[in-house]
């Protein structure tokens, strides 16, 4: 049986190797498939480049309208999530900030914080409403008032800091004066005979004198646009104008002897001072 036929090839030694004819075969194969496979590839490349360079190549209407539709439906999804994510998380800060508070001895009035309307519709008593985001609340006292001018240290009242004292009071809870008091230095009044006399006083007073809801909210608003919060200090000065206009009618004596009169009849010439403010004495 004679031997297959075999091709010699020198290697780097200079040495004959004998490769046997089926594997010279497979390796022609081999190297032929891998030639087609790089003409294939050469031509899919090029068919490629030739779609994304020709100028006239155009896409079909119904994959352009179905990439359309799909990016639509994905942006839409992403902005409903987005949405819900930003909305769960800034809710309950929102509606923390939507909600005010009336404390238990004030009325409150309603203002859109947007647009500065005042809402007349509703007279809030003390509790915690739901106003919405930047409303608030414009507070009044229900309860009395307190409007005291003595002498409270031993030293002379140009030494007594009331302004310190009646800040402290009006500070609390960012509220007008939740205590109700208000403190100023005694009266000095010149009787008839000339002689000053120091002198201390206290009013009991209540801002808006009307039962009447409707009517008690446009009496509050009036002593809001006139006083704002500073009501107790027009009923200081009133006190102050009225005293000293009756003191001046009495002598030194009648202070001590007809203290009673002339207490009445300052408290009467100063409820008709107060009661067009809507300010009554109580």
């Amino acid at each position: 049986m004679s031997n297959p036929e075999v091709e010699l090839q020198p290697n780097e030694h200079n040495e004959n190797i004998q490769i046997p004819q089926s594997e010279q075969t497979e390796r022609n194969i081999f190297t032929d498939r891998n030639m087609i496979d790089k003409d294939k590839n050469k031509k899919d490349i090029q068919n490629i480049s030739n779609i994304y360079n020709n100028e006239n190549a155009v896409i079909s209407e119904e994959v352009y309208s179905d990439t359309k539709a799909f990016c639509i439906k994905v942006s839409k999804v992403l902005s409903i999530v987005l949405s819900c994510i930003v909305g769960g998380i800034l809710f309950p800060f929102l509606l923390g900030f939507s909600y005010r508070t009336v404390h238990p001895l004030f009325y409150g009035i309603a203002v859109n914080g947007n647009t500065f309307e005042v809402y007349t519709n509703k007279l809030y008593t003390g509790g915690r409403y739901y106003l919405g985001l930047n409303n608030y609340f414009l507070t009044f006292p229900r309860s009395n008032l307190y409007v005291q001018r003595i002498l409270i240290s031993s030293n002379s009242y140009n030494d007594t800091n009331f302004n310190d004292i009646s800040a402290d009071a009006n500070s609390i809870n960012f509220m007008p004066n939740i205590y109700n008091i208000y403190f100023d230095n005694p009266l000095k009044i010149r009787t008839s005979d000339g002689v000053f006399l120091e002198v201390d006083f206290a009013v009991n007073f209540k801002i808006g004198i009307s039962s009447n809801s409707t009517a008690l909210i446009a009496q509050l608003l009036d002593i809001y646009s006139n006083f704002e919060y500073d009501y107790h200090k027009f009923v200081s000065l009133s006190l102050e104008n009225v005293a000293n206009n009756i003191g001046s009618q009495y002598s030194t004596e009648d202070f001590f002897t007809n203290r009673l009169i002339i207490q009445q009849n300052i408290a009467d010439q100063l409820m008709q001072e107060l009661e067009p403010r809507y300010i009554a004495i109580t």
